[in-house]
């Protein structure tokens, strides 16, 4: 969306010398520092929710026997999260963004001027 409502700025900047290639680098930049941001915040979120409930897990006990049918055993589920677990789907988190980004990216930097200029 943020390639798509500046479609006019990206054309201005093409029709005055802006390299494609540096169009695309600012874009990815962009989208690499948003998507730290989320990560980083979503890491902060995701441990303290993870730690509430390991000091205070989820008690089935009232389902028993819906979960003896599983063959699980236990009925007290405490969270856990390891710097391993964080790191790992933080890193998948930013390859994700990095690849998805790249398409508006390469949209963006293969505008024709005055053709993007032109849009409302």
């Amino acid at each position: 969306m943020a390639v798509f409502e500046r479609t006019r700025e990206f054309g201005v900047m093409l029709s005055i010398g802006t390299r494609p290639g540096q169009v695309i680098s600012m874009v990815m930049f962009e989208s690499f520092f948003i998507s730290l941001m989320g990560v980083i915040l979503g890491c902060i979120a995701g441990y303290g929710i993870s730690y509430y409930f390991k000091v205070n897990p989820l008690d089935y006990s009232d389902y028993t026997k819906e979960i003896a049918v599983w063959g699980v055993s236990t009925v007290i589920y405490p969270a856990n999260a390891t710097a391993l677990n964080l790191a790992v789907t933080g890193g998948i988190t930013m390859a994700l963004s990095m690849i998805f980004s790249l398409f508006p990216a390469r949209r963006a930097a293969g505008l024709n001027p005055i053709e993007a200029i032109r849009r409302l």
